[in-house]
């Protein structure tokens, strides 16, 4: 990205630093900072925003495929489709690009912990929850594995569940990391 700014800041410590994104970043979420504020641009602007309800989703064409195929595993047996929560959409993905970044493979995060304290970090409310994760090099891949392992089909079929996030990051020695977080409201 271009900076515009006489001043070299940084932009963790400066909510006011004007940045020109182009092509697939121009208007879009670059980044979060920490797990209840997440970095937004709105015209061309850095703003730390709070994590609500009202933040825009964001999905990578790998996520929107998890999802797809996900929905398309519920429609198989009569469920209604999960729908995008943006604040559970954006913890799925810090939650695998954590496991990416520190190298591990677990639902117990050394950084966010379990993914219900994740939640709860991130004020999320929810009635049950749940949490698949998967390391594979396609998007199908991981969607057949989940289906064909008890505990992962069991999340992805509970008709309790109406709302989710899919993280998906490059770069693994699976190719890919997957995170599906699972809550009904």
């Amino acid at each position: 990205f271009e900076v515009e700014s006489g001043n070299e800041r940084n932009v963790s410590q400066s909510k006011n630093m004007r940045v020109k994104f182009e092509g697939e970043f121009a208007n879009k979420i670059i980044g979060n900072y920490g797990i209840q504020k997440m970095v937004a641009l709105e015209n061309n602007v850095i703003k730390f925003k709070p994590l609500d309800e009202n933040f825009p989703i964001i999905m990578s064409n790998d996520e929107k495929e998890v999802l797809a195929l996900i929905n398309q595993q519920r429609a198989n047996y009569g469920l209604r489709a999960l729908q995008v929560d943006s604040r559970v959409q954006l913890l799925a993905r810090a939650k695998a690009e954590d496991m990416l970044a520190k190298g591990y493979f677990d639902h117990n995060s050394p950084t966010y912990g379990s993914p219900f304290n994740m939640l709860g970090m991130a004020n999320i409310r929810y009635y049950s929850a749940g949490e698949n994760i998967a390391g594979f090099p396609t998007n199908y891949g991981a969607v057949q594995g989940w289906m064909h392992s008890q505990g992962h089909r069991e999340n992805i079929l509970t008709s309790d569940f109406n709302y989710t996030g899919v993280g998906v990051v490059n770069g693994s020695i699976y190719g890919k990391l997957f995170v599906q977080i699972f809550i009904q409201k």
